[in-house]
């Protein structure tokens, strides 16, 4: 078995299949990322029953794996826990995801009063914690287990609100100040998953998106902070699996210069080009559609589609195969068995790196 950078040489287990492609390697077959909180139909729960208990969080993500077959399982399935063990007021819901109800930051002195949360006490930090540890007792040695750290940029737009974006206008040195709290806090709370044995932190960071601001404003702003963030992790062992929404075709090469291990491409951009673009300096993952497959499609149509990606970006290694974006909550489990079966189809690799089935 190989987990560096080449060809692995028997069938793998599932965690060393995901480490050989993030390395941009060439393992035995494809891998399927993980699938969030879709996991929760497998065992008939709510969103919110995820959010706070760790036991039913992990107890899902068991049993997602085992029905689906996908080769890795994660914690976090909402992006509400950092601003609520900041200090906002969250609006829950049973099966959707929360909201911040107002801004923390309404003025720039407000900037001044943020505190780094403790991951073993405040919010539902500690309840992520706790699941990621029951994970990893149980199938960590065999399964990537991976753990949800918002990016830093982002978490500042879910605290200050649309301000935010005036911010980066009106008052730069005020943002910066806030991201650099923010980053902090991102480090201490994925000191608290290093400290189980997590070793794959995924960071979204969907505020960063060209859709939103422009790509001067995110080497400004969020990329500087996406790196130091990524160099704390990576001199600690961990993989780093980046995710920025939307149409990331003008970004994919700064983003390349973040230091993460793996993009996980959106819908657009084009995988064909991602892939020839940063292919080579980092694994990829994605892009089967969320809601025109994965949500409303038929698994004929998702298995085709997957196999199109896999043609896309497989050859030669580093590639896993996922969705666009976060799986909307109500997607099929039978389409993202589907999705599973094309990597076992369609996914599985020569000696040289080709595809032996396409």
């Amino acid at each position: 078995m190989f987990l560096g950078g080449g060809l692995m040489s028997r069938e793998g287990t599932p965690l060393e299949r995901v480490v050989t492609a993030f390395n941009i390697g060439v393992p035995d077959r494809v891998p399927v990322f993980n699938v969030g909180g879709v996991s929760r139909k497998v065992i008939g729960v709510k969103l919110l029953d995820m959010m706070r208990n760790p036991d039913v969080q992990a107890k899902a993500q068991l049993a997602a794996y085992r029905r689906i077959g996908h080769d890795s399982v994660s914690i976090g399935v909402d992006v509400a826990v950092e601003p609520e063990a900041l200090g906002c007021k969250i609006k829950f819901s049973e099966d959707a995801q929360p909201m911040v109800i107002e801004p923390l930051i309404k003025v720039p002195e407000d900037v001044d009063k943020l505190r780094i949360p403790d991951p073993e006490k405040d919010g539902r930090m500690p309840v992520n914690i706790k699941a990621a540890r029951m994970l990893l007792d149980e199938v960590g040695d065999v399964v990537d287990v991976s753990a949800w750290v918002m990016g830093p940029f982002s978490l500042a737009a879910l605290i200050r609100g649309s301000e935010f974006f005036k911010d980066l206008i009106r008052r730069p040195e005020m943002a910066h100040k806030m991201l650099k709290t923010l980053m902090q806090c991102q480090k201490v709370y994925s000191k608290g998953f290093l400290d189980e044995g997590v070793r794959t932190i995924c960071m979204p960071d969907p505020s960063a998106s060209p859709n939103l601001i422009s790509p001067k404003f995110y080497n400004t702003f969020a990329l500087p902070y996406e790196i130091e963030l990524f160099t704390y992790l990576k001199k600690r062992g961990v993989r780093v699996f980046l995710h920025i929404c939307g149409d990331t075709t003008l970004i994919l090469e700064d983003m390349a210069k973040s230091g993460a291990n793996c993009l996980s491409i959106d819908q657009p951009p084009d995988l064909a080009y991602a892939k020839e673009k940063v292919g080579h300096k980092v694994c990829l993952h994605g892009n089967v559609r969320t809601v025109n497959t994965l949500l409303t499609g038929k698994p004929a149509e998702v298995e085709r589609e997957a196999r199109e990606c896999i043609l896309k970006a497989a050859k030669g290694g580093g590639y896993m195969l996922g969705s666009s974006c976060d799986f909307p909550p109500m997607t099929p489990i039978e389409n993202i068995k589907a999705m599973v079966r094309a990597a076992k189809k369609y996914g599985r690799y020569a000696s040289d790196g080709s595809l032996l089935s396409t």
